[in-house]
């Protein structure tokens, strides 16, 4: 069975340590600032300055992620995962390719698509399309989530790459399950990666999730109750075994 093509912009989640990993990976040394807000530089009083002359103005400089390398870095990385966990259940894991998308539409084996829709999966040719510089419907830039929407939107589409294979393999078919129960499962498999990147979530941290999955919309992919829970019940358990189990 194949899937019709579900294009979706997850941005939920804050995945901190594993953010921080990625950061110092890419050689940013320094105060991690929340992306939007520029990390401060402090700066050396001169050594000839006299005694009562106050500390020079920090100067202030963006913290600036390579947006291209860090999602190739979080799909490897979720690759990674999967082939991990389809080995224990003594199956193969073929890799999901990715594409990405600048300032025009192309034309994939699901049809065009544009950079507005956001990250999309396409199951007919096991590839996910993650447009560079893209805003969550309503207009707001990815400043206003941070990067922890990338890492969000991109596991959420893996999940449905994962999908497609344990429907082939014979894991989990998912003849009769509408589009909600299949998006909500893709965010419990998202959760599941999410808890091998050690994410942490508090109070603010949910509030932030309902509140952009409240600006999301959730016609298709369920409400922003059942989207957390299904993304927390991945994460806490780290069990396919419930997230297969998922009736919406």
């Amino acid at each position: 069975m194949r899937l019709r093509l579900r294009r979706m912009v997850v941005s939920i989640s804050f995945l901190s340590t594993f953010l921080m990993l990625m950061l110092l990976v890419y050689g940013l040394v320094g105060a991690f600032a929340v992306e939007g807000t520029p990390a401060v530089a402090p700066t050396a009083t001169p050594a000839t300055a006299p005694a009562a002359t106050p500390a020079a103005t920090p100067v202030e400089e963006p913290l600036v992620i390579d947006e291209a390398a860090f999602v190739q870095d979080v799909l490897s990385d979720a690759n990674a995962y999967w082939t991990e966990e389809f080995a224990r259940l003594g199956y193969p894991y073929r890799s999901a390719n990715l594409v990405l998308v600048y300032d025009k539409p192309i034309e994939a084996e699901c049809g065009p698509l544009y950079p507005e829709y956001g990250p999309a999966y396409c199951g007919y040719d096991g590839t996910l399309y993650y447009p560079l510089s893209w805003a969550v419907p309503g207009g707001q830039p990815l400043e206003e989530y941070g990067y922890s929407a990338v890492a969000m939107g991109m596991a959420h589409e893996t999940g449905h790459h994962v999908q497609m294979q344990m429907d082939e393999l014979g894991i989990r078919s998912l003849d009769g399950w509408t589009p909600v129960q299949n998006e909500l499962q893709a965010d419990c498999l998202a959760g599941m990666w999410s808890r091998r990147a050690d994410a942490r979530f508090g109070d603010g941290g949910t509030e932030a999730i309902l509140t952009v999955l409240t600006e999301l919309g959730a016609a298709t992919h369920g409400t922003a109750e059942q989207r957390i829970a299904a993304f927390e019940d991945g994460y806490y358990t780290g069990e396919l075994s419930r997230c297969l189990a998922l009736t919406g």
